[in-house]
């Protein structure tokens, strides 16, 4: 039985498709875009459009076309579903003519009862761990399944261990010399059989030795000129509080695991 759970996570950057669509396909979804007058049906057309597209800088058009033709008829959940690729432009480019509070003070208000309700704070996560490091280029990338997944948690306490992880993450950059292209952050998130909850957020960055590893959290201990040693040790104790855990998975890359039973 699938939980009801408020949203923490939802729609956002949505995981691409290894295969490339029909370049006919896409065309014809563009030819009827234009020549439907049914908003609604629009919308829907729209939704396809985005996630179809190859070119970032298509798939930001459309997604800004849905937003705003979504909003104009009121469909929350299309308004959530376009959020994605406006938000990953808007916090990697903070001199745009428009900003992510902004898109966020008109999409809130339609996303409410709409399942897309936590959008707002998770994409103020995200610009907060963004704006901490402006000198650090980094793409965000998020993976969202099912579209819809909501978690039923305390907002302030899980948007604290998920800022503290994204701060970690960025810093993690910090000591790398990979070009500014090949710095990623990704966030997934999706319901394992069981039908617990999972948040996975992975950086590429200098990987954690073993020996490291294994003493993270343990409190006050830490590997930083400045650092408390105190953050992943809360992370994992409000967790568990939050009746789930935080781990880290061992790999060439650096993913750590927030699992909600």
């Amino acid at each position: 039985m699938k939980k009801s759970l408020w949203t923490l996570l939802a729609v956002g950057w949505m995981a691409a498709s290894s295969a490339t669509p029909p370049a006919h396909l896409v065309d014809s979804l563009k030819s009827a875009c234009q020549s439907e007058p049914d908003a609604r049906k629009r919308v829907d057309i729209l939704l396809n459009l985005k996630d179809l597209n190859d070119s970032s800088e298509d798939e930001l058009y459309y997604s800004r076309k849905l937003f705003d033709e979504a909003a104009a008829v009121g469909d929350g959940f299309a308004v959530g579903a376009s959020l994605g690729s406006l938000a990953s432009y808007y916090i990697s480019s903070p001199g745009a003519g428009d900003s992510l509070a902004r898109v966020l003070a008109q999409a809130e208000p339609l996303m409410q009862g709409s399942g897309m309700e936590g959008l707002g704070a998770y994409y103020r996560m995200v610009e907060l761990a963004r704006h901490q490091y402006p000198g650090i280029p980094v793409t965000f990338h998020a993976s969202i399944v099912p579209n819809d997944l909501i978690l039923h948690a305390d907002e302030n306490l899980i948007s604290q261990v998920i800022i503290n992880l994204l701060k970690n993450a960025m810093q993690a950059f910090e000591k790398s010399s990979s070009p500014a292209e090949e710095k990623h952050i990704h966030i997934r998130a999706y319901c394992d059989e069981a039908e617990a909850v999972l948040i996975e957020i992975t950086n590429n960055g200098p990987a954690i030795p073993p020996n490291i590893a294994e003493h993270i959290f343990i409190p006050f201990f830490t590997t930083k000129e400045n650092g408390s040693g105190i953050g992943l040790s809360i992370s994992r104790q409000i967790m568990r509080l939050s009746g789930g855990n935080l781990s880290l998975r061992p790999g060439k890359e650096t993913t750590f695991v927030l699992k909600f039973n």
